[in-house]
């Protein structure tokens, strides 16, 4: 009895389609990171950490790589924080930010 090969399908592209584009050997394609604040979809610009024990928070521009000990967050959120009384925030972005109304991280 004759085995069974499998035969991969073609790929149909249609009329003035591009062709797929490859990526070069070795690199991933960019992922957009989104604000962590619930219901917000908005793309990342900033990244907020803090030192608890010092009662700092950090805004800075977006951190190259994701991490579970910092928040991303959008322009909005980012230039809307508010710290705890008693504790600093210290901004680090390089981005001019709008800096309309604030935005209580106390209950957020």
């Amino acid at each position: 009895m004759p085995s069974l090969r499998r035969v991969p399908s073609a790929r149909v592209v249609g009329v003035g389609a591009s062709p797929p584009r490859r990526r070069p050997a070795g690199t991933v394609p960019a992922v957009s990171r989104s604000c962590a604040r619930p219901g917000c979809g908005r793309p990342a610009v900033a990244t907020l950490s803090y030192a608890y024990a010092e009662g700092v928070v950090w805004l800075e521009d977006l951190a190259a790589e994701d991490h579970p000990m910092v928040h991303d967050l959008c322009l909005l959120h980012a230039d809307t924080v508010r710290v705890p009384r008693g504790w600093e925030l210290r901004d680090g972005r390089a981005v001019e930010s709008l800096r309309g109304g604030r935005l209580d991280l106390i209950g957020a």
